[in-house]
Parts: structure tokens; C-alpha cells; sequence
């Protein structure tokens, strides 16, 4: 006597419901650079994320992309192209940015708290109240306004005061590996500390201005000599 048995037939996977998270340009909201399914059990606040990994890995570029506010905690963005993007209030801590071009880019008020920096271009970066404590900058570049290109120290590389001057902007002050400070405020620089010193000595002399920037240049050596 035969027995036959009979084989039930597994119904196909159901497919994985997506959402499509488009990344835009800061400069034109209608332009999108770069599309993403993205799964639909990830949580909001992660789906831009999932987006811009997937653009990094597919090499898009992503020069002038609005980002701002974005979560991108603990991201993959090894060598990505990052120019002119606004990133400013991004959650970047623990994001890999290593070989990142972010000249021009918009990081003022960003969290970069443990991120990943060496190797990037922060070339004109906007780096204003910028969170950096425990990020990784070494050989982080930076163009000065002669067109030289200096390496950041690995650490304490980038000290914000302000609001500051007239216009209460934002002083920056960067230190390179070897030790030298470079001051950037607004339009001056980055250039030689002592350079912006004159400067200021010059523009506003011994009024109140003159001598909280010279308050701050005092600070800025010190910060210098302590690391």
C-alpha cells in the first residue's frame, strides 16, 4: 500500500510594509537629493537617520541637505559628502564622521558628544555652540582665510565664547596639533590669534567691546596652554 503525502505549500513572506523619507536641499525644499525606503516599524525620530545611512552607503551626495534637528546618534557617515549641509541642533553623538566633507556645513548648537571627527573637513564649518566634549578631531582640517590647511588637535580643539562684540556673535577659537590658535569671528578668519588680536585692537580700541574680546583672547591662551 502507497501513502502519499501531501506537501502544503508555504505562503510567501508577506512584504515589509516601507515609507519613503526623502532628503531635501536646505536651499530648495522641493529638490530632493536622495530617497529611502525605510521600514515602517522604525520609530520617526529614526527614519532620517536610517535615510542618510543609506545614502552614505550608496555614495550620494548630500552637499546642502537639510538636516536639521535630525537624530543621527551613533550613525555610519564615514567619508560623506556633507557640504553646506545644515546640520545645526543635529543629535551627532557617536556618529562616525571620519573622512567626512563638512565645508560650509551649518553644526552651530549640534551635539557631537563622542563623535567621531578625524580625518573630516570642517573647512568654514559653522561649529557655534557646538556640543564637542569627548568627540575625536584628530587631524580634523580646517582651511584658514590664506587658503593654508591646518590639523585640529585630537582634543580640546574648538572653543566657543559669546554672545560676544557689537553684534553678539560667537568667537571661535580653534587649536591646530602643534599648538597654534586661529581665531574666527564672523567674517575675520580663521587666522593667527595674535592677527585677530590687532584686529580688535584696532576696530575697537579700549572700549567695552575691545575689552571683553581681549578678556576672551586671555582666556582662549590659557585654554591653549592648559591642554
Amino acid at each position: 500500500m502507497d501513502i502519499h503525502t501531501t506537501q502544503t505549500a508555504e505562503a510567501p513572506p508577506a512584504p515589509t510594509e516601507t515609507v519613503t523619507v526623502d532628503i531635501v536641499s536646505r536651499w530648495n525644499p522641493a529638490e530632493t537629493l536622495f530617497s529611502a525606503q525605510v521600514e515602517a516599524s522604525v520609530q520617526s525620530i529614526g527614519r532620517i537617520k536610517a535615510a542618510v545611512t543609506a545614502a552614505v552607503e550608496a555614495q550620494a551626495n548630500l552637499s546642502g541637505a537639510y538636516l536639521r534637528g535630525a537624530y543621527l546618534g551613533g550613525a555610519y557617515l564615514s567619508g560623506a559628502d556633507l557640504r553646506g549641509a545644515n546640520l545645526r541642533d543635529a543629535d551627532l553623538r557617536g556618529a562616525n564622521l571620519r573622512d567626512a566633507d563638512l565645508r560650509g556645513a551649518n553644526l552651530r548648537d549640534a551635539y557631537l558628544g563622542g563623535a567621531n571627527l578625524s580625518d573630516a573637513y570642517l573647512g568654514g564649518a559653522n561649529l557655534s555652540g557646538a556640543y564637542l566634549r569627548g568627540a575625536y578631531l584628530q587631524n580634523a582640517k580646517i582651511r584658514l582665510s590664506d587658503g593654508t590647511e591646518v590639523n585640529l588637535a585630537a582634543v580640546r580643539a574648538v572653543l566657543s565664547v559669546g554672545p560676544i562684540g557689537s553684534e553678539g556673535g560667537t568667537l571661535l577659537i580653534y587649536r591646530a596639533e602643534h599648538g597654534a590658535l586661529f581665531a574666527q569671528r564672523g567674517c575675520y578668519g580663521p587666522a593667527p590669534i595674535a592677527g585677530f588680536e590687532a584686529r580688535v585692537a584696532e576696530v575697537h580700541g579700549d572700549s567695552l567691546h575691545g575689552i571683553e574680546y581681549r578678556a576672551a583672547i586671555a582666556l582662549a591662551t590659557a585654554w591653549g596652554s592648559a591642554a
